[in-house]
């Protein structure tokens, strides 16, 4: 126990974008919930502050600090334009999302993606010490590589991330400390641990959460399915609530879970 009140995400992310908005040559304008759009000497970028807050819900008492590292960073990482490629990691977004992020930019501004599952896309960013950083096109050009190895090394930066498993159920947490957590649908160490074979279910209701139903038996479905509803319902940077299935050739979306969920809405309708 700190003794600090708890951090509220909004009010959180509304300091952060004050502190920014006194930089010389910075301006600054809302995403979301922790998310930023930010503009240095015509340089737009995206500053996503998830890392940072759940710092702070463990240590309330760190804020003051926190926001002074980011201010303090944030133009010297701008003006550098560096980017670490140990440091480049995928991570999933809803197309929504994406949007958002690309509203504005040109080409050279604007992030690569790419298709994950429906409207899943795996984008680029930077893995900072106290938040993330949207790559833009302009920023990996520096790295001189073909967009296939810049795909392949955020995989492999990925694969180096460590993950651990909860749960005694059917339905277990993959856990990797919060933002990475759904892109571990992307792990090699993962996918190397599931059969194709065994209709394997996962659910990704928000970036911070990935469920995973690997003895997926009626009851353990439909309870996968509500779980994932609620997170959806409750947490910042929404994906998808609908659970997906593996197979063969990767992540596909539950279609046959997605059509009884239809059907029990019709019925329910219909009562």
């Amino acid at each position: 126990m700190t003794g600090a009140p708890p951090i509220d995400a909004d009010r959180f992310t509304a300091e952060v974008a004050q502190a920014l908005a006194a930089l010389p040559g910075l301006t600054v304008a809302p995403l979301r919930t922790l998310a930023l759009k930010v503009d240095l000497d015509g340089r737009p970028g995206t500053l996503d502050l998830e890392r940072a807050f759940q710092v702070l819900r463990r240590d309330p008492s760190q804020k003051d600090a926190m926001i002074a590292r980011l201010v303090g960073g944030l133009p010297e990482a701008r003006q550098a334009g560096s980017v670490d490629p140990d440091r480049v990691m995928p991570l999933l977004r809803s197309l929504e999302d994406l949007a958002r992020l690309l509203q504005g930019r040109s080409a050279a501004g604007r992030t690569p993606a790419r298709p994950f599952v429906d409207s899943l896309v795996l984008t680029l960013v930077h893995d900072g010490q106290d938040s993330l950083r949207v790559l833009s096109r302009a920023d990996l050009d520096r790295l001189a590589r073909t967009d296939d190895q810049l795909w392949a090394l955020a995989q492999a930066n990925l694969a180096r991330l460590p993950f651990t498993r909860a749960g005694e159920g059917p339905i277990q947490q993959v856990l990797a400390g919060g933002s990475f957590d759904a892109t571990l649908l992307w792990h090699p160490g993962l996918l190397a641990g599931l059969d194709p074979a065994a209709g394997v279910r996962a659910a990704i209701p928000c970036r911070g959460v990935l469920l995973l139903c690997e003895r997926p038996d009626r009851a353990a479905l439909a309870e996968l399915r509500a779980l994932s509803a609620e997170v959806a319902a409750s947490r910042p940077h929404p994906l998808q609530a609908a659970p997906l299935v593996y197979g063969a050739t990767g992540w596909r979306t539950d279609s046959a879970g997605r059509r009884r969920d239809t059907a029990g809405s019709r019925r329910d309708t219909a009562g």
